[in-house]
């Protein structure tokens, strides 16, 4: 929508991260629990509300099958959660571990599933930097890839590096690496087939009237990165 930059490389494929939260005590056990009920999500016309779409579709409940209301931050949909003012809560796996761990909550859904195709992280750059500095950007992606490459094959580092700076106790560290480790992309391509379907998601959020091509949005021109 105007803003001057493009996405240069991919560096997640599915969202794995996104997961849909209920309280412990909620009888809601599967995706065809949710229909008609309340879910909270960090904002309407956001990937939390589409792939909230998308999973009500594939279930045979209808697009709007699934209610969702925008409760803001994390906390703000957690408070709503543990009052029961919603049924459940899209947000970071992690939260969902660490409701678990405190036996007040449980992950209901994985929302990864209905896209499995899909770039959950992706970066981008000034158009200006693009076309003035290209040799700075390749030098960025190739420290940022090499970090990517550690996190996937070092897990001990990235766990330590997760406590200390987040920071996270030691349990829910290494069991978000190992859940989400596995979609992170280390040489920043793109999936054609992702595109696709991220820009056919523009349209059904009514963010765009029409697919954009893909040079209105996206360049491949440092992709993949060899760190």
């Amino acid at each position: 929508k105007g803003s001057p930059v493009l996405t240069v490389a991919a560096f997640a494929e599915e969202p794995r991260s996104v997961v849909i939260m209920v309280g412990a005590n909620s009888p809601i056990q599967k995706a065809t629990d949710f229909k008609g009920k309340l879910v909270a999500m960090p904002s309407l016309g956001s990937v939390s509300e589409w792939l909230l779409r998308r999973m009500a579709i594939a279930e045979g409940l209808g697009r709007d099958g699934v209610r969702a209301v925008s409760q803001g931050s994390v906390q703000a949909n957690l408070a709503a959660l543990r009052t029961g003012q919603v049924d459940g809560m899209i947000g970071p796996m992690e939260v969902g571990f660490e409701l678990e761990d405190r036996h007040e909550g449980r992950i209901a859904v994985h929302l990864a599933q209905y896209a499995p195709h899909f770039h959950a992280h992706i970066i981008f750059a000034r158009k200006q930097l693009i076309a003035d500095k290209p040799d700075v950007l390749e030098r960025f992606l190739k420290g940022f890839f090499a970090a990517v490459k550690v996190m996937k094959t070092d897990k001990k580092t990235t766990s330590e590096t997760a406590i200390r700076e987040m920071p996270t106790a030691p349990s829910l560290a290494a069991r978000t690496s190992d859940a989400q480790v596995g979609m992170l992309i280390d040489d920043g391509h793109f999936d054609p087939q992702a595109i696709e379907v991220i820009k056919k998601s523009w349209v059904e959020l009514g963010m765009l009237d029409k697919e954009p091509s893909d040079d209105q949005f996206m360049t491949t021109k440092f992709v993949p990165v060899r760190p």
